[in-house]
């Protein structure tokens, strides 16, 4: 252990002043595939991204992305909202941690991830970032997912796994174990919605997918997750 004695002559660890600043959590995001992780300065502008986030954006080289902003890589509408979340959080200082979100992925559809925004500070603890990461919401009981949680984990899997019928709200508590008033919590915890309201995103982020490969007619896809 690196150490030194302070003033009162007790040994102190000084392990992580010796660190060089940053490389222990970018290292470790690194090594995290499912994870997106990039950080902004205050005007938007990605400072730094993973190579997860690089290739979601179709860069091999962080250096391409710096400097580029949310509208430089999203739709209009996507950015506006992801930019008004981070100014949010830079302005509040209250971070956004484990919220379920509806974002773009690889293949070009959707999908569900567990997003948190944190504020970051200067050494005058003025506020000039945000860090922002991102990972699969875990959706069986079976697998470890991001969340904590691994009821609602279950409860997201049964969601999915039902996807081709009308699962009801009451259905829904029934299988978790909980009570109707109990499961709308959960989901405005973790997911900023109604539980009604995410059983059609979804659907819809289902249909997405299955626009973006192309195999199947309209109708067909809207078959499979139960509408005529």
């Amino acid at each position: 252990m690196i150490s030194r004695l302070d003033q009162s002559g007790n040994r102190v660890s000084v392990f992580w002043d010796s660190l060089k600043s940053g490389q222990v959590a970018v290292e470790a995001f690194e090594l995290l595939p499912d994870v997106y992780f990039c950080v902004k300065d205050r005007s938007g502008r990605v400072e730094y991204a993973s190579g997860s986030f690089l290739k979601l954006h179709g860069f091999h080289d962080v250096k391409q992305i710096l400097g580029l902003r949310d509208e430089d890589l999203y739709s209009p509408a996507l950015a506006g909202v992801y930019r008004a979340d981070e100014l949010r959080v830079m302005e509040t200082g209250v971070a956004v941690k484990n919220r379920a979100e509806l974002v773009p992925n690889e293949a070009g559809g959707v999908e569900w991830r567990e997003v948190s925004k944190i504020p970051l500070y200067d050494r005058g603890d003025q506020i000039v970032g945000v860090l922002c990461v991102s990972r699969l919401l875990g959706i069986s009981a079976g697998l470890p997912g991001a969340s904590q949680d691994q009821k609602v984990s279950s409860i997201l899997g049964y969601v999915y796994k039902n996807i081709g019928r009308d699962v009801t709200v009451v259905e829904l508590a029934r299988y978790a174990g909980v009570s109707l008033s109990t499961l709308e919590r959960m989901f405005k915890a973790i997911a900023s919605a109604t539980p009604k309201k995410f059983i059609v995103h979804a659907k819809m982020m289902v249909v997405c997918e299955y626009l973006v490969k192309g195999d199947d007619s309209i109708k067909g896809i809207g078959e499979l997750v139960g509408y005529d």
